[in-house]
């Protein structure tokens, strides 16, 4: 092999080396920045603490309130099962990832919010179901919450807490039972008049039971607005006969009848939003069809 062959040989080796070694290093250099990133973007410990010192390391979210903090069964110890979460999250493969963020944006306490564990893990695995909207108010209704609960003595916290949670608990239960409710969201041509007055009767002892079981509370207001507007449409079709009544749009009886169902879903559509922000429930699938857009 000439002298011109082996140089040729030689320096190709060297630049198979060179071109391995950049490889490397790009790669190294690709791990170790997506390393610094992660930890760019982390809550430093004052942050924590003090997310959970604002949230009386209660889980933020309505529905929760799980107790985060509590003794260990070493005296010198106690237990955190309570998480400084991000809001917009720290990592691109977790949900409310905003890459226009920046690190110091993502580390800020304005962006954090305190969970539980089993919470934390929820709003991280399903962006639908917990958007940035939703966890805001989470972390502003729970630090109001709080502020109620600094503000009153203990023997008054305590029955500050419970009737709070039993509230929501209740709203819940109301938004499921509505979601059943037929008559509500139903297509008129299906609607069958009998069998819509039997259901709003139904409806009207229903909620008279929960409003008496909420007592006093803005929950039991918007009750009641519900069962004024369902009283308004059985006052409307008082002279209707309902058991002869069919799907007819020449039909005046059978107009009425629809109008002043279509009026009673709006309203209901309305009051049900409002239950659902004001507690932060989701409202069911059929619900849904008489929210209003805007």
């Amino acid at each position: 092999m000439n002298t011109y062959v082996i140089g040729v040989k030689v320096c190709l080796e060297k630049q198979h080396i060179s071109c391995q070694n950049s490889k490397l290093q790009l790669l190294y250099y690709k791990r170790n920045t997506m390393a610094e990133d992660r930890k760019d973007r982390e809550f430093s410990n004052k942050i924590k603490t003090t997310l959970g010192e604002r949230s009386h390391f209660l889980c933020s979210n309505p529905t929760c309130r799980k107790m985060t903090t509590g003794p260990h069964t070493n005296h010198d110890k106690s237990l955190r099962s309570g998480e400084a979460a991000h809001i917009y999250s720290a990592k691109s493969k977790i949900a409310r990832y905003n890459k226009d963020l920046t690190s110091e944006q993502v580390r800020d306490i304005k962006n954090g919010i305190w969970l539980c564990r089993d919470c934390h893990k929820l709003i991280d695995h399903d962006e639908k179901a917990f958007p940035v909207k939703l966890l805001l108010q989470w972390k502003n209704t729970h630090e109001n919450f709080v502020k109620a609960l600094r503000s009153k003595p203990n023997s008054a916290t305590l029955r500050l807490i419970q009737p709070t949670i039993d509230e929501e608990m209740k709203a819940s239960e109301i938004l499921d039972y509505l979601d059943d409710r037929r008559a509500l969201h139903r297509d008129f041509q299906m609607e069958i008049p009998s069998q819509v007055f039997e259901s709003l009767q139904e409806t009207r002892k229903y909620l008279v039971k929960k409003k008496s079981e909420v007592g006093q509370s803005y929950l039991s207001e918007q009750v009641d607005k519900i069962l004024k507007s369902i009283r308004g449409f059985l006052d409307t079709i008082y002279d209707v006969d309902i058991n002869l009544l069919k799907y007819d749009k020449k039909d005046s009886d059978w107009i009425k009848f629809e109008n002043s169902l279509s009026v009673l879903r709006k309203v209901i559509g309305v009051i049900v939003f409002e239950i659902a922000e004001k507690y932060s429930l989701k409202i069911g699938y059929e619900l849904q069809n008489i929210i209003p857009e805007n």
